[in-house]
Protein backbone atom coordinates (compact mmCIF):
# COMPACT_ATOMS: atom_id res chain seq x y z
CA UNK A 1 0.00 0.00 0.00
CA UNK A 2 1.00 3.63 -0.48
CA UNK A 3 1.20 5.06 3.02
CA UNK A 4 0.19 8.45 4.42
CA UNK A 5 3.14 10.87 4.86
CA UNK A 6 3.05 10.60 8.68
CA UNK A 7 2.76 6.79 8.80
CA UNK A 8 5.23 4.79 10.90
CA UNK A 9 6.04 1.08 10.54
CA UNK A 10 8.00 -0.84 13.21
CA UNK A 11 10.01 -3.78 11.87
CA UNK A 12 12.16 -5.83 14.25
CA UNK A 13 12.01 -2.98 16.77
CA UNK A 14 13.27 -0.43 14.21
CA UNK A 15 11.24 2.60 13.15
CA UNK A 16 10.62 3.20 9.44
CA UNK A 17 8.94 6.38 8.20
CA UNK A 18 9.15 8.95 5.40
CA UNK A 19 12.64 10.01 6.49
CA UNK A 20 13.82 6.36 6.60
CA UNK A 21 11.71 4.36 4.13
CA UNK A 22 14.10 1.49 3.31
CA UNK A 23 16.36 -1.01 5.07
CA UNK A 24 17.21 -4.64 5.81
CA UNK A 25 16.24 -6.39 9.04
CA UNK A 26 17.57 -9.74 10.26
CA UNK A 27 15.00 -11.68 12.28
CA UNK A 28 17.11 -14.04 14.38
CA UNK A 29 15.85 -17.63 14.70
CA UNK A 30 12.44 -16.60 13.44
CA UNK A 31 11.61 -19.74 11.43
CA UNK A 32 10.14 -22.97 12.77
CA UNK A 33 13.57 -24.57 12.34
CA UNK A 34 15.43 -21.79 14.15
CA UNK A 35 16.86 -20.18 11.03
CA UNK A 36 17.28 -16.44 10.56
CA UNK A 37 15.11 -14.48 8.13
CA UNK A 38 16.02 -11.36 6.21
CA UNK A 39 13.27 -8.82 5.62
CA UNK A 40 13.72 -6.04 3.07
CA UNK A 41 11.74 -2.92 3.99
CA UNK A 42 10.76 -0.59 1.13
CA UNK A 43 7.95 1.81 1.99
CA UNK A 44 6.15 4.14 -0.45
CA UNK A 45 4.44 7.31 0.79
CA UNK A 46 1.84 9.56 -0.76
CA UNK A 47 3.28 12.87 -2.02
CA UNK A 48 1.05 15.30 -0.14
CA UNK A 49 2.12 18.84 0.74
CA UNK A 50 0.48 21.87 2.31
CA UNK A 51 2.31 25.18 2.67
CA UNK A 52 1.17 28.33 4.48
CA UNK A 53 4.38 30.21 3.72
CA UNK A 54 7.16 31.48 5.95
CA UNK A 55 6.50 32.93 9.41
CA UNK A 56 5.88 36.68 9.20
CA UNK A 57 6.58 39.78 11.27
CA UNK A 58 4.32 42.80 10.75
CA UNK A 59 3.44 46.07 12.48
CA UNK A 60 0.29 46.44 14.58
CA UNK A 61 -2.66 47.37 12.41
CA UNK A 62 -1.18 45.90 9.22
CA UNK A 63 -3.14 43.40 7.13
CA UNK A 64 -1.87 39.93 6.23
CA UNK A 65 -3.41 37.40 3.85
CA UNK A 66 -3.41 33.62 4.31
CA UNK A 67 -3.19 31.54 1.13
CA UNK A 68 -2.60 27.79 1.55
CA UNK A 69 -0.78 26.07 -1.32
CA UNK A 70 -1.62 22.38 -1.89
CA UNK A 71 -0.43 19.81 -4.41
CA UNK A 72 -3.60 17.70 -4.15
CA UNK A 73 -7.38 18.09 -4.02
CA UNK A 74 -8.43 18.24 -0.35
CA UNK A 75 -11.44 16.44 1.07
CA UNK A 76 -11.44 18.46 4.31
CA UNK A 77 -9.75 21.61 5.67
CA UNK A 78 -9.53 22.27 9.41
CA UNK A 79 -8.04 25.47 10.86
CA UNK A 80 -6.93 25.98 14.43
CA UNK A 81 -8.09 28.47 15.57
CA UNK A 82 -11.11 28.18 13.26
CA UNK A 83 -11.57 30.67 10.41
CA UNK A 84 -14.99 31.94 9.30
CA UNK A 85 -14.73 30.03 6.01
CA UNK A 86 -13.02 26.67 5.54
CA UNK A 87 -13.42 26.23 1.78
CA UNK A 88 -10.52 26.84 -0.61
CA UNK A 89 -12.68 29.26 -2.57
CA UNK A 90 -12.52 31.64 0.44
CA UNK A 91 -8.77 32.16 0.07
CA UNK A 92 -6.79 34.28 0.16
CA UNK A 93 -8.39 35.52 3.39
CA UNK A 94 -7.02 38.78 4.80
CA UNK A 95 -7.35 40.43 8.19
CA UNK A 96 -5.76 43.12 10.37
CA UNK A 97 -3.59 41.98 13.29
CA UNK A 98 -2.94 43.76 16.57
CA UNK A 99 -1.38 40.86 18.52
CA UNK A 100 0.74 37.78 17.88
CA UNK A 101 -1.17 34.96 16.16
CA UNK A 102 -0.55 31.41 14.96
CA UNK A 103 -2.60 29.22 12.62
CA UNK A 104 -2.39 25.49 11.98
CA UNK A 105 -4.02 23.97 8.91
CA UNK A 106 -4.83 20.26 8.80
CA UNK A 107 -5.78 18.94 5.36
CA UNK A 108 -7.33 15.52 4.73
CA UNK A 109 -7.20 13.89 1.29
CA UNK A 110 -9.68 11.43 -0.21
CA UNK A 111 -7.84 8.43 1.27
CA UNK A 112 -7.96 9.81 4.82
CA UNK A 113 -4.35 10.98 5.01
CA UNK A 114 -3.79 14.18 7.02
CA UNK A 115 -0.97 16.69 6.46
CA UNK A 116 -0.38 19.89 8.44
CA UNK A 117 1.43 23.19 8.30
CA UNK A 118 1.63 26.12 10.71
CA UNK A 119 2.36 29.83 10.31
CA UNK A 120 3.28 32.21 13.13
CA UNK A 121 2.60 35.94 12.86
CA UNK A 122 4.66 38.17 15.15
CA UNK A 123 3.20 41.66 15.64
CA UNK A 124 5.35 44.66 16.49
CA UNK A 125 3.05 46.69 18.72
CA UNK A 126 4.88 49.95 18.04
CA UNK A 127 3.64 51.15 14.63
CA UNK A 128 6.31 52.85 12.50
CA UNK A 129 6.24 56.58 11.74
CA UNK A 130 8.02 57.74 8.60
CA UNK A 131 9.57 61.22 8.62
CA UNK A 132 11.49 62.78 5.69
CA UNK A 133 14.80 64.43 6.56
CA UNK A 134 14.61 66.90 3.66
CA UNK A 135 11.94 68.43 1.43
CA UNK A 136 11.71 70.97 -1.38
CA UNK A 137 8.55 73.14 -1.76
CA UNK A 138 9.33 73.42 -5.48
CA UNK A 139 9.28 69.64 -6.01
CA UNK A 140 6.33 67.85 -7.67
CA UNK A 141 3.34 66.78 -5.55
CA UNK A 142 3.40 65.29 -2.94
CA UNK A 143 7.10 65.84 -2.29
CA UNK A 144 6.53 69.59 -2.08
CA UNK A 145 5.02 69.15 1.42
CA UNK A 146 6.59 68.06 4.68
CA UNK A 147 4.22 65.54 6.30
CA UNK A 148 4.30 62.39 8.44
CA UNK A 149 3.39 58.92 7.22
CA UNK A 150 2.73 55.96 9.50
CA UNK A 151 1.76 52.32 9.67
CA UNK A 152 -1.90 51.33 9.87
CA UNK A 153 -1.66 51.10 13.68
CA UNK A 154 -1.48 54.91 14.03
CA UNK A 155 -5.05 56.24 14.28
CA UNK A 156 -4.22 59.94 14.08
CA UNK A 157 -1.76 62.70 14.89
CA UNK A 158 -3.21 64.61 17.81
CA UNK A 159 -0.76 67.50 17.64
CA UNK A 160 1.67 68.50 14.89
CA UNK A 161 4.02 71.49 15.11
CA UNK A 162 6.90 72.79 13.01
CA UNK A 163 9.22 75.56 14.22
CA UNK A 164 12.37 77.37 13.25
CA UNK A 165 15.59 76.70 15.12
CA UNK A 166 14.74 79.72 17.28
CA UNK A 167 11.36 78.32 18.33
CA UNK A 168 9.08 80.36 16.05
CA UNK A 169 6.05 78.21 15.11
CA UNK A 170 5.54 78.01 11.34
CA UNK A 171 2.79 75.34 11.38
CA UNK A 172 0.45 73.96 14.04
CA UNK A 173 -2.40 71.48 13.45
CA UNK A 174 -4.52 69.11 15.54
CA UNK A 175 -6.21 65.76 14.92
CA UNK A 176 -4.93 65.09 11.43
CA UNK A 177 -4.43 61.82 9.58
CA UNK A 178 -0.92 60.57 8.72
CA UNK A 179 0.00 60.19 5.09
CA UNK A 180 -1.90 63.27 3.86
CA UNK A 181 0.40 65.87 2.24
CA UNK A 182 -2.32 68.54 2.39
CA UNK A 183 -2.15 68.38 6.20
CA UNK A 184 1.60 68.99 6.14
CA UNK A 185 3.70 72.10 5.56
CA UNK A 186 4.02 73.62 2.09
CA UNK A 187 7.10 75.72 2.92
CA UNK A 188 5.25 79.03 3.31
CA UNK A 189 5.37 81.18 6.43
CA UNK A 190 3.61 84.48 6.99
CA UNK A 191 2.58 84.50 3.31
CA UNK A 192 6.13 84.18 2.02
CA UNK A 193 8.54 81.44 1.07
CA UNK A 194 10.24 80.23 4.23
CA UNK A 195 14.01 80.50 4.21
CA UNK A 196 16.03 77.37 3.41
CA UNK A 197 17.60 75.73 6.42
CA UNK A 198 16.95 73.39 9.31
CA UNK A 199 13.53 73.23 10.99
CA UNK A 200 12.23 71.35 14.02
CA UNK A 201 9.08 69.20 14.16
CA UNK A 202 7.10 67.78 17.10
CA UNK A 203 4.14 65.41 16.96
CA UNK A 204 1.89 63.51 19.37
CA UNK A 205 0.71 60.29 17.72
CA UNK A 206 -2.25 58.20 18.87
CA UNK A 207 -1.78 54.44 18.52
CA UNK A 208 -4.30 51.73 17.71
CA UNK A 209 -4.89 50.97 21.42
CA UNK A 210 -5.58 54.59 22.43
CA UNK A 211 -2.15 55.27 23.89
CA UNK A 212 0.04 58.05 22.56
CA UNK A 213 3.68 58.82 21.96
CA UNK A 214 5.77 61.91 21.25
CA UNK A 215 8.14 62.02 18.30
CA UNK A 216 10.37 64.92 17.35
CA UNK A 217 13.35 65.72 15.17
CA UNK A 218 14.66 68.02 12.49
CA UNK A 219 14.62 68.29 8.72
CA UNK A 220 16.09 70.53 6.04
CA UNK A 221 14.13 72.77 3.70
CA UNK A 222 15.79 73.16 0.29
CA UNK A 223 15.07 75.57 -2.54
Amino acid sequence: DTLCPDSVVIVNGQRYDKSKPTGLEVLTSSSAFGCDSIVRVDLVFRDLEVNLGEDRQISAGDSLCLQPVLNFQPALLEWEPPLPCQDLSCFPTCQVYFSDSAFTLSVTDSSGCVVQDMIQIAVDKTPPVYVPNVFNPDAPWPNNHFFLSAGAGIKQIRQFRIATRWGEIVLEKQNIQPGKPEDGWDGFWKGKNAAPGVYIFWAETEWWDGTSDIISGSFTLLR
